[in-house]
């Protein structure tokens, strides 16, 4: 019986055709060539607290069927944007269980401070114990437009690698468990 991974991808930018949609789009794409059932939740058009509140009830319900988690916005001022922000303070006070569920970060920016905005959403995850899944570059799509964001070629590429890794992190964890591994007893 071949069990089917779920990643849900938070869509925290400004709305379905935005910068991090593209980012979340050329992942989503790899992952079903991997076998892996992605789902997006986009904030998008309602960043308010109503909004928020709504995307933290969601991932809260979602959390027991989930695998692995992608987590996108759009960088600005070298920081994540504050509805990410927010959504990730929630929810990991809901009490949903995301110790050892792999996880990555993306961000859209203009020109730069992408880094810094990655290197923060990290620390969310480390503090959680969720095992942060890398590329082959920073996780970080360059352009102001989604036009401009599609021909960032280097940054697809970094997206279809996170996904190809996070696939394969599932597909390790999955085999460790069949094998009879059980996860670390953390103190």
């Amino acid at each position: 019986m071949t069990c089917i991974m779920k990643v849900l991808m938070l869509d925290a930018g400004p709305g379905p055709t935005s910068t991090t949609a593209v980012a979340l789009e050329e992942i989503r794409r790899q992952l079903e060539q991997e076998g892996v059932e992605p789902e997006i939740l986009c904030i998008g058009d309602d960043p308010t607290q109503g909004g928020v509140d709504r995307a933290v009830r969601t991932m809260a319900d979602m959390a027991e069927e989930t695998d692995g988690y992608v987590f996108a916005c759009q960088g600005h001022f070298g920081v994540a944007n504050s509805c990410l922000a927010t959504v990730l303070h929630r929810f990991f006070n809901t009490g949903a269980v995301c110790v050892n569920k792999p996880v990555s970060a993306v961000i859209t920016c203009r020109r730069s401070g992408g880094t810094s905005a990655l290197a923060e959403l990290n620390s969310f995850f480390t503090m959680k114990g969720m095992p942060l899944v890398s590329s082959t570059y920073w996780n970080v799509l360059v352009g102001s437009t989604p036009e401009m964001v599609k021909q960032d070629a280097e940054g697809l590429k970094t997206m279809r690698n996170l996904a190809r890794n996070m696939a394969w992190m599932l597909k390790s964890i999955e085999a460790g468990k069949a094998a009879g591994l059980e996860k670390p007893a953390l103190e």
